[in-house]
């Protein structure tokens, strides 16, 4: 009976290891004090000069080229030297525009700062040290040089020994690893490309006479010579989120690409915002869905889906269905409050179907005094900032936080979440330009685009929105191929041109005033259309969708 007992102990024991729970993360605790690593890299390109993608005088703005082998020492980030990116001490009022961003979005749950090390290394080192010039090559050449010059000594911010002393063992436990200027070719990494660190667990480095071995966990991005600390949004925050979220299968709210087979429940790439999101965001904040899964809540909250009654005097759980009848509630600011509404959409085609969800935040852009705003807003006029009002969005499955693996970290869900803009879905059609008549929009993205979209008629169920990738094949093509798609550059409505990058958002999304949104309105109430599919490399640009 003993050895009964204790085979069953055993797989029990088992079974509970097994238990996986979202609001853990995915390597980043979502409640935790975190002291980061950076590690900001400049190659200086000796032996090939016209390898370094970063001549241009916009390239070296804000972090410029380097001349002088070493650690620490010019050219040094602006953004470094006035703490604009990351706080180097928990403080009160954070400064940095990261450790801003995730402490308003979690409550104050999770603080990250960080320390700070630029090192400047030569081509000729990396190559004559290690062979390859290739992003873990490089990771092992800089760690050495910074080693070889006496390891941590000064650092951008304090002497953080004892903080890096990771659960009593000399471990350095988030690192991040900023490349300025690297390509694809040389070196692995483009500017905004990144992922989470894998090459570095093994390697030490030195912190006053002391070798802290590497956790394998981190990041690591390509980010140029720009201003790192005004964008909220962005490769960095990206892959941090990633530590939180998941891997790949969690791309949504802008962060989505093609590179990756997981299933979509929407055939075309979704835009929209939240910490996913990367380049194409629209506002640079967090959205409730994420903040559900990390469990992140207002102090003041019952619970993690809530809003205020309808006289705003009560907390009361927002996260309704049809089976609750008829409700008003009263929302607060998203960002300050975490008010939200969930509803559940009540039609499935199966029992096998994911569940379908609308969700409502009232985002007070412009008033609110927090991270909360359209994505470069802030750095040029030719964005707008966003209307203060509610936004709305359909989450696709994905809507169990805890069991096994499996069911906690569902993959065939990738980019999940649809933007419902208040302005609706439309036909849209796409008008190719000759040579001589091709624009340049002079907002942010300074190339020149030889189409654009027309609006046409209202299609609340099987329209476009802005904040999708159009596919527009030609009449003749029976096969979808990357060559058919088109994001939003120029929307034409009438005989208006709006050139203000409507595909990362406008001030037309948000409900403002008395607004309504029903079964027969634009937009719709209604399910979202959806249809899983998986996308296939079938060349180097060219991707074939399979349903």
């Amino acid at each position: 009976m003993k050895r009964i007992i204790a085979i069953c102990l055993v797989f029990f024991s088992t079974v509970a290891f097994a238990q996986k729970q979202s609001w853990n993360g995915n390597g980043l605790k979502p409640n935790a004090k975190v002291r980061t690593l950076n590690l900001f890299i400049n190659i200086i390109y000796d032996v090939h000069p016209n390898w370094d993608p970063c001549r241009t005088d916009s390239d070296t703005l804000y972090w410029g080229s380097a001349s002088v082998e070493g650690i620490n020492i010019a050219p040094i980030p602006i953004y470094l030297t006035d703490t604009s990116f990351m706080d180097v001490e928990h403080k009160a009022q954070p400064k940095g525009t990261m450790t801003r961003l995730y402490r308003e979005s979690s409550f104050d749950s999770l603080r990250i700062i960080g320390d700070f090390m630029v090192i400047n290394i030569k081509e000729s080192r990396i190559m004559n040290q290690f062979g390859a010039f290739s992003l873990g090559n490089i990771l092992k050449a800089s760690i050495d040089l910074i080693n070889i010059q006496g390891g941590l000594q000064t650092l951008y911010g304090h002497n953080a020994i004892t903080e890096y002393d990771y659960n009593g063992i000399s471990k350095i436990f988030y690192t991040q690893v900023l490349l300025r200027n690297t390509t694809v070719e040389h070196g692995n990494l483009k500017k905004g490309q990144g992922y989470g660190i894998s090459n570095l667990g093994g390697n030490k480095i030195l912190i006053n006479n002391i070798y802290y071995f590497f956790e394998a966990t981190g990041t690591c991005q390509c980010i140029g010579g720009g201003n790192l600390a005004s964008n909220p949004t962005g490769i960095v925050c990206h892959e941090i989120s990633h530590s939180l979220f998941g891997g790949n299968a969690f791309h949504t709210s802008g962060g989505n690409h093609r590179k990756t087979s997981e299933k979509m429940p929407f055939l075309t790439v979704q835009h929209g915002y939240g910490l996913m999101g990367a380049a194409n965001s629209s506002l640079v904040c967090c959205n409730g869905y994420e903040r559900w899964r990390m469990h992140w809540k207002h102090p003041l909250a019952p619970d993690y889906i809530t809003a205020r009654d309808e006289n705003n005097s009560v907390c009361c759980i927002s996260d309704i269905s049809k089976a609750d009848g008829n409700l008003t509630f009263y929302l607060r600011d998203f960002i300050t409050y975490g008010d939200a509404v969930r509803i559940r959409l009540p039609y499935k085609d199966s029992s096998v179907c994911s569940n379908q969800y609308i969700w409502l935040e009232n985002h007070q852009v412009g008033y609110n005094n927090k991270l909360d705003f359209l994505q470069h807003s802030n750095g040029s006029e030719c964005r707008p900032q966003g209307a203060a009002g509610i936004y709305a969005y359909y989450q696709i499955g994905r809507d169990v936080l805890s069991g096994d693996y499996n069911t906690v970290y569902f993959e065939d869900e990738r980019d999940n979440l649809k933007m419902i803009p208040a302005e609706g879905y439309y036909n849209y059609s796409l008008h190719h330009l000759p040579e001589e008549e091709k624009y340049n929009l002079r907002c942010i993205n300074w190339n020149s685009w030889d189409y654009f979209h027309q609006r046409e008629e209202a299609n609340p169920f099987n329209g476009y929105q802005d904040q999708e990738i159009q596919f527009n094949p030609s009449e003749n093509e029976n096969v979808l191929g990357r060559g058919n798609e088109y994001s939003m550059w120029r929307k034409v409505v009438g005989n208006d041109s709006i050139d203000w990058l409507p595909h990362l958002g406008e001030d037309a999304d948000a409900f403002t005033g008395h607004v309504k949104i029903g079964m027969a309105t634009n937009p719709s109430s209604c399910n979202a259309k959806v249809y899983y599919n998986y996308l296939r490399t079938t060349g180097y640009n060219d991707y074939t969708s399979n349903l």
